[in-house]
């Protein structure tokens, strides 16, 4: 049995040194959100090596209450703000730049100081929360990818469940390395619902409440479960994931990660179940369990 724990996306910190929000400053935050789109908008070399332009990040208000709820020193939890916010993401990046309230020297200052993270193409967002005056201003900026969470609908679950059968059955016709282990191309897995309600089930439970082992809370193991679902097997596995928010994005997650791809790649089993469950209150967001088995 062979497992590596979720993949997890949260808040990357960047910060220089050289917040309420009011409808006054909102014209002054779109001039400089514009004037970092346009130094996005245009591709640098930046910490030896190129990066190319990216598409311009939409302006939302959540993000600049994000940026008002961490204070002005440097401190504070950006993945707590983003919360409390109400704005979840796959990805964030904070910016802070002190000393300047020019919004062209802002932008300047930015396109050099944070080439990378102002270009990165995995964000779409920006909030921007300034506070003080002259010399004494601190402006931050948030950058991040909101979190769009699959359906918690049963034909949307089924669907994207076969989804991840048809997507391991492409990686295990195809030899490949699972670190340092190499499997040669397997047969395809069939799907069995037992192994499926199992997965499901359990999906359910990691993300109810929020944790991610392969030791349920009863203390059953892998084997136990599909016991339980009513699949007398012999030979058993299991993968898990947490914060992947599609089919393609988990299968991919387990096809990197050593352990999930020796299961995955694995010709001792033949028949695979699936599933998911959403919990829109947890940071992750979205839970998958997936069982692999072959009949004794």
């Amino acid at each position: 049995m062979h497992g590596l724990h979720g993949l997890k996306f949260r808040a990357l910190a960047v910060c220089a040194c050289l917040l309420p929000w009011a409808a006054a400053q909102a014209g002054q935050y779109d001039e400089l959100a514009a004037a970092l789109n346009a130094a996005r908008g245009h591709g640098v070399a930046c910490e030896g090596r190129n990066v190319v332009a990216a598409p311009p990040l939409a302006f939302r208000e959540a993000l600049a209450q994000a940026a008002a709820g961490l204070p002005a020193d440097g401190g504070g939890d950006l993945n707590a703000a983003l919360d409390h916010a109400g704005y979840r993401s796959r990805r964030s990046f904070l910016l802070r730049i002190n000393g300047l309230a020019d919004t062209a020297a802002l932008a300047r200052y930015a396109d050099r100081s944070f080439c990378a993270a102002l270009r990165a193409p995995d964000v779409s967002e920006i909030g921007i929360h300034q506070q003080g005056s002259g010399n004494g201003t601190v402006t931050t900026i948030v950058l991040a990818f909101p979190l769009a969470l699959p359906a918690a609908d049963a034909r949307d679950e089924s669907r994207l469940s076969r989804r991840v059968l048809e997507l391991v059955n492409q990686a295990r016709a195809v030899a490949r390395l699972c670190g340092k282990r190499r499997f040669a191309a397997a047969p395809p897995l069939a799907w069995d619902e037992r192994l499926a309600a199992a997965s499901v089930a359990y999906a359910t439970d990691l993300a109810r409440y929020k944790y991610l082992s392969h030791t349920g809370r009863d203390g059953s193991q892998p084997g136990l479960r599909a016991t339980r679902a009513g699949y007398a097997w012999k030979a058993v596995g299991e993968n898990l994931a947490a914060g992947q928010v599609s089919p393609e994005e988990v299968t991919a997650g387990w096809v990197a990660s050593p352990g999930h791809c020796a299961n995955l790649m694995s010709p001792a089993f033949s028949v695979m179940g699936a599933g998911y469950a959403v919990n829109p209150d947890d940071r992750m967001g979205v839970y998958w369990a997936q069982l692999f088995a072959a009949p004794r």
